[in-house]
Parts: structure tokens; sequence; C-alpha cells
């Protein structure tokens, strides 16, 4: 998709680790995160995570898989 740079500067939410890493933890309105119950998201919200762990509350929209037909990611939605 394409994002305007200047904006994603803007926005961006920078974290660095013991080792002087940056981790982008989010931008505008995207948010990365391992575990779903620190954050508490208004609305409509869009999970793309490992196979099986869509958030309970989450209807599974599709799957994305290698060639083999193995899955690497759900993508599932809650609406609030």
């Amino acid at each position: 998709m394409r994002f305007d740079p200047y904006k994603y500067w803007q926005t961006v939410q920078i974290t660095r680790d013991r080792f002087y890493f940056l981790d982008v933890t989010g931008f505008d309105k995207f948010l990365f995160t391992d575990n779903f119950d620190e954050v508490l998201l208004p609305g409509r919200t869009i999970y793309i995570t490992l196979p099986g762990r869509l958030p309970s509350a989450a209807e599974k929209l599709s799957v994305i898989t290698k060639l083999d037909g193995s899955a690497v990611f759900d993508i599932g939605r809650v609406s609030k």
C-alpha cells in the first residue's frame, strides 16, 4: 500500500532495545504487537497474526498460505 513517508515520520512510534536496534511499534493507525491483551483498540480492528493466535473475539477472515498450503498468517476482524 502507498503511505506518505512524511506522514510516516510524523507518526512513527519507535523503541530502542538494549543493543540499540530500533523497533517500529506502530505508525498512524497501524500497531505491531505480540500481546493483544495489552492493547485495547476502539472500533473495528483488523489482526494479522501467526496461525492460531487471533483473539477469541475475532472473526477469521482469511488465511495466508505458502505454496505448499501450510498456513503463515491468520487475518481476523473484531468489531467493538
